[in-house]
């Protein structure tokens, strides 16, 4: 087959027909945020595995849906961004070690952060019942506080533990099905960025807004149950929390969320996926905002030539669309 020159895809027809093609990935991918967070992944010769978008916080009390349990039970494994599997054992000993050593700082928090903030700090963790207090004395850095800080999912009445991503989680170990993860220690890369300046000042933005934070997280979780899948992967573009940084630090914390937080991220997960998706039926979970897009999971998934389509079970066949109840 001979290929095309550069003169030939020059042509006002080849680029015409180009930009059509590119418009119509457009709309099939903006056509994807609209599908919700439960993904059939399917190729030749194997059975399907499944892909859901989670949320990482949950009301105290909720439970996986009836959906969510039974794309768990036709896989064989779980994949979750980390291992979400408490049980003991030498290997995840060793990547908390790791983690541990990774943190780990000259200074105490005490001296790094001085102590009125560090009052501070252990008072938004009381006010959220949140179990990550800090001691005077302990010695991590600051870029380590800071991602405590912002990825603490306790708020009064919700809780991490009841994030769809661990409900699977404790579901798949009662039902003896193995939790792999995409990342050990490497979710800290991105962290890591955040120089000591910077990493207080994100600390102080969330500790002057946290009301504001705060008050984002019960809408969050009511959009994922509507299955508004549109709503969070919008949220997760804007990133409200942008607009409590001051300006010095808006543009470079906006592109750090995007870029580091979630492509750089879903990126590296691409290859650990194919090989377990290959190897067997698995569920794979992560946070809803890797999912779509040009950069998500459905789109890298489909370049490689896997089929992702909205999962639709059988109870979800019979039931009448909102037009059909409208008639």
């Amino acid at each position: 087959m001979t290929m095309p020159t550069l003169r030939q895809l020059a042509r006002p027809t080849n680029i015409l027909w180009f930009a059509w093609m590119l418009l119509l990935c457009r709309i099939a991918m903006a056509a994807d945020v609209d599908q919700g967070f439960i993904w059939q992944i399917n190729q030749p010769g194997h059975e399907p595995s499944y892909l859901i978008g989670t949320i990482h916080t949950g009301k105290i009390g909720q439970t996986l849906s009836p959906v969510q349990r039974h794309v768990l039970h036709e896989s064989k494994t779980l994949m979750t961004e980390v291992s979400l599997d408490e049980r003991p054992n030498l290997r995840h000993l060793y990547h908390r070690w790791r983690i541990l050593s990774a943190i780990r700082a000259q200074q105490n928090v005490r001296q790094s952060l001085g102590i009125h903030r560090l009052n501070q700090i252990n008072a938004y963790f009381l006010h959220k019942k949140s179990p990550n207090l800090l001691y005077p004395n302990q010695k991590i850095t600051p870029w380590a506080v800071a991602m405590i800080v912002m990825t603490d999912y306790h708020y009064p009445g919700y809780s991490a533990k009841n994030g769809i991503d661990y409900l699977l989680a404790q579901a798949a170990q009662a039902s003896n099905i193995p939790n792999l993860a995409l990342e050990h220690d490497e979710w800290l890369a991105p962290f890591q960025q955040l120089d000591h300046d910077r990493a207080i000042r994100v600390i102080d933005a969330y500790l002057t807004h946290r009301t504001q934070i705060q008050q984002q997280t019960p809408k969050l979780i009511q959009k994922y149950h509507q299955q508004d899948s549109a709503y969070l992967y919008q949220a997760a573009l804007n990133w409200s929390d942008a607009r409590f940084f001051t300006k010095t630090d808006q543009a470079f914390m906006k592109n750090w969320m995007h870029q580091a937080l979630l492509v750089n991220r879903t990126r590296q997960w691409l290859i650990k996926i194919q090989r377990q998706i290959n190897r067997e039926p698995t569920l794979i979970a992560v946070g809803a905002a890797h999912l779509y897009g040009s950069d998500g999971l459905i789109a890298l998934l489909r370049a490689q030539g896997y089929e992702v389509r909205p999962f639709v079970s059988q109870q979800q066949q019979c039931r009448p669309t909102q037009k059909q109840q409208a008639t």
